[in-house]
């Protein structure tokens, strides 16, 4: 496949493009295109993949939102406000078909190489997150839902009359301002950690170091400006107070197109005591998960034993069809959406 001048096409199967949002589409067209941005600007006339697929995310939840309070799902008029720029995009990279179409019109296929198979039902396990004990959900949860991760909430510190007076406007105007934007994201934010915890402890430190780097980061240049750093001179805050590219939401996309501060109009001495008391908390919860070593994740080590039962005890009936479990911690088993499933 990878052999220089080999003329090689490759065709991607998947039975769930879409999971929960269109970034996992995007995700899959930069699969396609390694990243690259502009891949389709010539064959398909679409300038940037990310711009798209954003301004398509926005029409998909106006739809929902919409279809919400009618009741009657309407796919052609979502279709329409998807626009044929999206469309276009759509059909020159992929090919869907149903299970119902696939009986359909693949019959004869059907009867040589056999029906689908019959799902099993899954096999739902609620395992410990740390074989010591020594680290639990709940523990973990309570801790992260104390986090202020302040650096994502630069309005909550706005001091300058005139940046208070355009907040307070927003809100009059729209009942909704940057403040608001913020704390809905933090509340995010606390909930793709536990998801992190979810998938795996060392899933859950990566995220951890990210934010206490960007706190460091952003303590930094808080401090250079205080001591007259020229090139602080500005002070503007904007990259720093940004939330990663989440692949799982694409609400953390959104709050990136935020109106910037200046340091100045910030009241730094109460910014930077909550920047250091969370750096200290997200520095314990990092110290304390990174503990849990691949011997010690309850449930990598339940996942290797079923995996091992398998091979050893392969299923009679090929039939019934591969079966599907679920890792859920016990505080998580009414949260369907934050379980690990293979």
């Amino acid at each position: 496949m990878i052999q220089a001048g080999a003329a090689t096409k490759v065709l991607m199967l998947s039975a769930t493009p879409v999971n929960t949002s269109l970034i996992d589409l995007r995700n899959q067209m930069y699969l396609m295109t390694e990243g690259r941005e502009q891949a389709f600007q010539d064959s398909l006339g679409v300038g940037s993949l990310r711009a798209l697929m954003a301004q398509a995310q926005k029409e998909f939840k106006r739809w929902e939102q919409q279809q919400a309070q009618d009741g009657k799902p309407n796919k052609a008029q979502l279709l329409d406000q998807l626009g044929a720029d999206f469309l276009r995009l759509l059909n020159g990279v992929s090919i869907s078909r149903s299970r119902r179409q696939i009986e359909q019109f693949y019959r004869e296929e059907m009867e040589r190489i056999g029906q689908f198979p019959q799902r099993a039902k899954p096999i739902n396990a609620s395992p410990h997150t740390d074989i010591n004990e020594e680290l639990s959900y709940q523990d973990l949860a309570e801790q992260i839902g104390a986090f202020k991760l302040a650096v994502y909430q630069t309005s909550a510190y706005v001091m300058d009359p005139r940046r208070l007076d355009e907040l307070e406007s927003k809100r009059k105007a729209q009942n909704f301002n940057q403040k608001d934007s913020e704390r809905f994201l933090v509340g995010m934010m606390r909930v793709n950690a536990l998801k992190r915890l979810e998938s795996s402890a060392h899933a859950l430190r990566l995220t951890m170091e990210r934010t206490i780097k960007k706190i460091d980061n952003l303590l930094d240049k808080i401090e250079r400006y205080e001591q007259g750093d020229q090139s602080q001179t500005h002070g503007l805050v904007h990259g720093e107070t940004l939330p990663d590219d989440d692949e799982e939401d694409e609400e953390f996309i959104v709050n990136r197109s935020r109106n910037p501060y200046r340091l100045a109009e910030l009241d730094l001495p109460r910014w930077k005591a909550d920047l250091e008391d969370d750096r200290a908390m997200l520095s314990t919860v990092r110290d304390r998960v990174a503990a849990v070593t691949p011997e010690r994740d309850v449930k990598l080590q339940d996942l290797k034993q079923r995996i091992r039962h398998k091979v050893r005890h392969p299923t009679r009936n090929r039939a019934a069809g591969p079966t599907a479990s679920c890792w859920c911690s016990p505080r998580s088993r009414t949260r369907p959406a934050i379980c690990t499933t293979t």
